[in-house]
């Protein structure tokens, strides 16, 4: 699978990788995982 975030976003992954002190690729798995445990209220 292949991801190109825009300029603008893939400097926060990079800041934020670079916070926790991961891989770019550890940090995209992490976002990606809150992202699908985040719950959505439809109302």
């Amino acid at each position: 699978m292949g991801f190109r975030p825009l300029p603008p976003l893939r400097a926060d992954i990079v800041a934020y990788a670079k916070a926790e002190d991961i891989t770019v690729s550890e940090a995209i798995r992490r976002l990606v995982e809150l992202g699908l445990k985040a719950k959505v209220n439809t109302r």
